[in-house]
């Protein structure tokens, strides 16, 4: 992209300032509008990714936050965003994984 911001770069930040002004309310949902505009502005924005996976993670859908966190790193893989992305992907990866376990074991024990 270079050293000029396009347009449609200027669109998302805009729209990632209007949902993080809502997630920071606890209006997860507003939040999650304004984060999903920003990638329809720009879809290779890494913290409207970011941003719609910490969201999205809040409102009960771990999956979809692990997709999003996923794309944050894969469209700015160098970025600082990236790198917050990949601390939260190895965190709610655990997390999934314990769930699985512990959903494995008590079926084990239901025997």
């Amino acid at each position: 992209m270079g050293h000029e911001m396009t347009s449609q770069r200027k669109a998302s930040i805009r729209e990632v300032k209007m949902g993080t002004a809502c997630y920071n309310a606890r209006d997860y949902v507003g939040a999650e509008k304004y984060f999903r505009r920003a990638l329809e502005q720009d879809p290779g924005y890494a913290r409207a990714h970011y941003s719609l996976a910490n969201t999205l993670h809040k409102l009960g859908a771990p999956e979809e936050a692990y997709e999003e966190w996923s794309k944050a790193v894969i469209v700015e893989p160098d970025s600082d965003t990236a790198e917050k992305a990949r601390e939260k992907l190895a965190s709610v990866g655990r997390q999934l994984r314990n769930t699985s376990q512990g959903l494995l074991d008590g079926l084990g024990s239901a025997r």
